[in-house]
């Protein structure tokens, strides 16, 4: 029969006589019934049990008799067995052999829902698939890899590739190099990164990669990718990777910003909406370990040597794209990592390009002794470089800085190990807030005097290209990333670039083709190249006993047992007069002039604000002076 219609009220009534069930059954309209639940139940036990039972209760009933009801095997280790419910939506439940072995969950008993569950080492997994199902044979290959390079640093090749994809999942890839007098080699990695190093000088190769599966399936393999190696590296056996450090111009990168070579790493986090980055697409971890060794050659060719890259353990709060808030330093961040590149990977990858990686942790003295190189005093030494705050904070102007440090040298044991940098991902010069923007002229002055004075020269991503300049440099989640100083810079990255050398591309496509082309790059470019010419820049000790001008002094690096010796006497954009100097030739390395010298003085004309003169007594055979080095640029000429 169909009941008569009601009023809100009486439907209200209604509702209240059905919640209450059995007590009113006989007001229930005609028709009307409970459905039937049942729970499928897979239990694997953590030892082997010659009998498993099912103790279990429905939600609201009550419990069956111990031991409870017993459950069939069902295939090896597992046991199974569905149970009614009599409408009910799951069930309270605990597993024993009848022998007093029982698995209750640790005392709280597991939690089932109707249809199938499995538990296994106290892990429940609601609407499961049948464990003891036989599964169709996996004969899907994965797809082919794609984007395959391949680039040489002398006898050293670092292969990469866009990873495959596959219907379950790749579980590695087979690298296959064909070319030299040692046949085909077959590698197999688990990365989209592989580093080879030791292979033949001037030999081309032809690499391809296939993809591989958990059952063993194979894809086809990938478009080749051709190279051709350089000169074997001339290197000191168990010397570290670039000796002395003070050789190595640094490249500060922030890992999760600087660009992205895989997107499936990418995570806004919980302040992604908040910032104002989801707006902009820009997820706070973008940048990657991949990013960074897909541009190696760019760091390369703007002349570094070294890398330095923010913290990469395993961080932990709202907003910890940067590193500093590490909260596991046994594991490295995920979010930096990929199926693509491992942290070691980025090693590998760096070291086969002739390129340290600096992790993020940084005092005799720095002075000659009249025009002499002495031996420092170490015996005081810490064995950490510093970063040098003194000149960090007073390059508002580049004289500031050098007078500052002149003034502070005596309070290091070394100050040839000092990090210099005009700013960086905190501060900018006077504790700024924001990233440098005293113009275009200013960075070329200040990167003359870094490249040239005692001291490691270290630039901080984007400053090459005056990024961001004048933006504030952090501003936590209240603002978009992309406004500040720690913006995406892979956007300027995008296109490909193969460095030829340090400081030199051979070739460069895309955006970065427009990036190479900025002038403070070519002047960063030209400034790597004098600097790794003359030992002295790089290692020597200084003095300005005898030098007049504004920003000019005199370094030299005296090493008897490789019989070095390098002196060069440095002006930076003023004129200079050095007086009680060695008498002989000396060369510039920047214009190619030579000077000789026959009274112990010479006199150089102001070249400039941003320009430079560096000439270097020219001592004959290994210790000839290099005369100019590279190419005329718009200040280095």
């Amino acid at each position: 029969m169909t009941p008569p219609a009601c009023s809100g009220r009486h439907r209200a009534l209604r509702t209240v006589l059905l919640l209450v069930g059995g007590l009113l059954l006989g007001l229930l309209p005609t028709g009307l019934s409970f459905a039937a639940t049942s729970a499928t139940v897979y239990y694997r036990p953590a030892s082997a049990w010659s009998t498993v039972n099912l103790h279990y209760a429905p939600t609201g009933g009550a419990w069956t008799t111990v031991p409870g009801v017993a459950m069939e095997a069902a295939c090896a280790g597992w046991y199974s067995r569905t149970v009614d419910l009599g409408g009910a939506g799951g069930l309270s439940a605990a597993f024993t052999d009848g022998s007093g072995a029982w698995d209750n969950n640790g005392g709280g008993n597991y939690r089932l829902t109707e249809g199938v569950s499995t538990v296994r080492n106290r892990v429940v997994t609601r609407d499961a698939d049948d464990p003891c199902a036989v599964s169709e044979p996996d004969t899907t290959a994965p797809t082919a890899p794609t984007g395959l390079t391949a680039k040489a640093t002398g006898t050293s090749v670092v292969v990469s590739w866009t990873a495959a994809t596959d219907d379950t999942a790749v579980t590695g890839y087979e690298v296959t190099r064909t070319g030299g007098t040692k046949g085909t080699s077959i590698a197999h990695v688990g990365s989209t990164v592989t580093s080879q190093t030791g292979l033949e000088e001037r030999t081309a190769y032809t690499y391809t990669v296939k993809a591989l599966d958990a059952a063993g399936n194979v894809s086809a393999a990938s478009a080749p990718a051709a190279v051709t190696t350089g000169e074997a590296p001339r290197t000191t056996p168990g010397e570290p990777l670039g000796g002395d450090p003070r050789k190595d111009p640094i490249y500060f990168v922030l890992t999760a910003r600087f660009h992205d070579g895989d997107a499936s790493n990418n995570r806004g986090g919980s302040q992604h909406v908040k910032s104002g980055n989801a707006a902009g697409g820009d997820p706070m971890f973008r940048g990657d370990f991949k990013g960074l060794v897909d541009k190696l050659d760019y760091v390369k060719g703007l002349g570094f040597s070294a890398i330095w890259i923010t913290p990469v353990v395993l961080n932990r709060s709202d907003y910890d794209y940067h590193g500093y808030h590490g909260w596991d330093f046994y594991r490295v961040d995920p979010r930096l990592e990929s199926a693509g590149a491992s942290y070691q990977d980025l090693i590998n990858a760096a070291h086969a390009k002739g390129i340290k990686v600096y992790q993020d942790v940084v005092s005799d003295n720095a002075f000659l002794n009249g025009n002499s190189y002495h031996t420092p005093d170490r015996s005081r030494f810490s064995g950490m470089n510093v970063i040098d705050m003194r000149m960090h904070m007073n390059f508002g102007s580049a004289s500031n800085a050098f007078n500052n440090g002149k003034d502070s040298d005596d309070s290091t044991n070394d100050a040839t190990y000092n990090v210099v940098y005009v700013d960086s991902h905190d501060y900018g010069p006077n504790k700024s807030s924001f990233r440098y923007a005293e113009g275009t002229d200013a960075w070329a002055e200040n990167m003359s005097l870094m490249w040239t004075f005692r001291g490691i020269p270290t630039l901080y991503y984007g400053s090459e290209i005056e990024f961001q300049k004048g933006k504030q440099i952090d501003c936590g989640p209240s603002c978009p990333l992309a406004s500040t100083g720690r913006a995406y810079y892979g956007t300027h990255l995008e296109g490909e670039v193969t460095a030829s050398g340090f400081g030199s591309v051979s070739s460069a496509s895309g955006q970065v083709a427009t990036t190479l082309a900025q002038p403070l790059v070519k002047h960063v470019q030209r400034l790597n190249q004098i600097r790794r010419a003359v030992p002295a820049l790089q290692t020597g000790q200084y003095s300005t006993a005898g030098v007049g001008g504004e920003m000019a002094f005199k370094r030299r690096f005296t090493d008897a047992a490789t019989g070095v010796d390098s002196f060069a006497l440095v002006t930076v954009s003023g004129g200079a007069t050095f007086t009680g100097i060695p008498n002989g030739t000396y060369k510039d390395a920047v214009t190619g002039a030579v000077r000789t010298v026959t009274g112990g003085s010479l006199s150089v004309d102001a070249p400039g604000k941003g320009n430079l003169r560096v000439y270097v007594l020219d001592l004959g055979g290994g210790n000839a002076a290099p005369g100019k080095v590279g190419s005329d640029g718009p200040y280095l000429r």
